[in-house]
């Protein structure tokens, strides 16, 4: 039991994780960053920027097995979302922050929401609300290839959000 995260994170919190040492990982929506919270309330700044250039608003985020981080960007959270005067990046994108760090841009999106990882770490998934759902192959060292479909938009609108559990099931 601990402090509410929504009390300690920078902005409004979107979307929610656990590391894998058990501390909350925020997609701070309202803040625009993503960052880590422990036990006490104390945070960590873990991404505010791509390339120099303020990240839209993170909406959802999951860890992979190998400790790397993969969340969504999109511009829900800007005032006027795409021709808004606070946004500095020109696509909504979905990102990995490696372990040393970094931050790698795995592609770009109309608008990304939700996003898992397969059990065995060689799929990405994320909710798209205007093309579909997507899926992606990723090799060892986190890269995605493989662009493709799996839910079209005219099946499943939208896509608030999503979690893949430890069979691979899609929630």
């Amino acid at each position: 039991e601990g402090p509410e995260v929504t009390t300690f994170t920078t902005g409004f919190s979107n979307g929610l994780t656990l590391d894998h040492q058990g501390q909350v990982l925020a997609a701070a929506h309202g803040g625009r960053v993503v960052q880590r919270v422990a036990d006490n309330g104390a945070r960590a700044l873990l991404a505010d920027k791509f390339q120099g250039k303020r990240l839209n608003s993170p909406n959802d985020i999951v860890v992979k097995s190998d400790g790397a981080i993969y969340f969504t960007d999109p511009p829900y959270g800007l005032v006027n979302r795409n021709a808004g005067p606070d946004r500095d990046l020109e696509y909504a994108g979905i990102f990995r922050l490696a372990k040393d760090n970094s931050l790698h841009l795995i592609d770009t999106m109309t608008m990304p929401n939700g996003i898992g990882v397969s059990p065995d770490g060689t799929k990405l998934y994320s909710s798209d609300q205007v093309t579909g759902w997507v899926m992606w192959d990723l090799d060892k060292q986190g890269n995605a290839s493989n662009r493709r479909n799996f839910v079209a938009r005219n099946v499943v609108m939208g896509g608030d959000s999503l979690k893949i559990d430890a069979a691979g099931n899609m929630w």
